[in-house]
């Protein structure tokens, strides 16, 4: 089976999906993955691969690799509700992307004014056969760039 590298999305500091308020990411219920705490407002992309997806309202974007995994790159929590206010997309469905290209601008601001959760999620989907998800979780919370390798699968 092929390995894929993950690279972060944004920088920021990694965290748990297990840490995040929001049950579905929390309990995994569309895959495993991770999240960051953004300190930039850049959505890049993970892997080389196809948009397949972007969400109306710019804050949800979903890869797909050669091998047919299924990244979903998700801003904030609840950011659904913003409607595309503070959200810029560089890409459209259909688009091929490159490990690091840029996606999404978003508004790291309004989303805090707004009392929403920052974080950026990445969530690999459709990974019934595969081997389970790899992530680097460092001893401390360390800062990661968007050519840092996170995970691997």
């Amino acid at each position: 089976m092929n390995t894929l590298e993950l690279k972060a999305p944004v920088n920021g500091i990694l965290v748990p999906l297990e840490d995040l308020s929001d049950e579905v990411f929390a309990h995994k219920m569309l895959g495993n993955g991770f999240a960051i705490e953004p300190i930039t407002n850049l959505l890049h992309s993970p892997c080389d691969g196809k948009v397949i997806q972007m969400h109306k309202s710019l804050h949800a974007i979903t890869i797909e690799n050669s091998h047919k995994d299924q990244i979903l790159l998700h801003i904030g929590i609840n950011t659904v509700n913003l409607q595309g206010v503070g959200f810029k997309a560089f890409v459209k469905v259909g688009d091929h992307v490159r490990s690091a290209q840029k996606l999404i601008e978003f508004d790291l601001d309004l989303i805090a004014k707004k009392k929403l959760c920052l974080s950026v999620i990445l969530v690999c989907l459709n990974q019934e056969n595969r081997a389970p998800i790899t992530i680097n979780y460092p001893l401390k919370k360390n800062l990661f760039k968007t050519d840092d390798t996170i995970a691997i699968l």
